[in-house]
């Protein structure tokens, strides 16, 4: 789950939508999980406070992942650069199927 939590946190500022993906994927295995925990699993004398503990410690490293994935996702110019706004106006009139719209905004 760590790992799909430093995933979440690394890409979380270029897609956004893994904030929701993430936030009903841990819901569903807490929900699996404590039903598993409180009608199958037996409890265990091994299990101690080191595994939890490691996990905290390693959360501060995420911070710093996220902040260098938003950093590098959102100071990249090349995904809102347009070339020019004819080429704006062609896209559009393509992707619309508008004949003369191009004329209409044209200075």
């Amino acid at each position: 789950m760590m790992s799909t939590l430093f995933i979440i946190l690394l890409f979380g500022s270029g897609m956004p939508v893994l904030y929701i993906i993430g936030v009903v994927y841990f819901g569903v295995t807490y929900i699996v999980n404590k039903i598993l925990i409180l009608k199958y699993y037996k409890r265990t004398r091994t299990m101690n406070r080191t595994i939890p503990d490691y996990s905290i410690s390693l959360l501060p490293l995420g911070l710093v992942v996220h902040m260098l994935g938003a950093a590098f996702m959102l100071t990249n110019p090349e995904p809102f650069q347009a070339d020019t706004k004819s080429d704006v106006l062609a896209h559009f009139n393509a992707v619309h199927d508008v004949k003369g719209l191009a004329e209409f905004y044209e200075d």
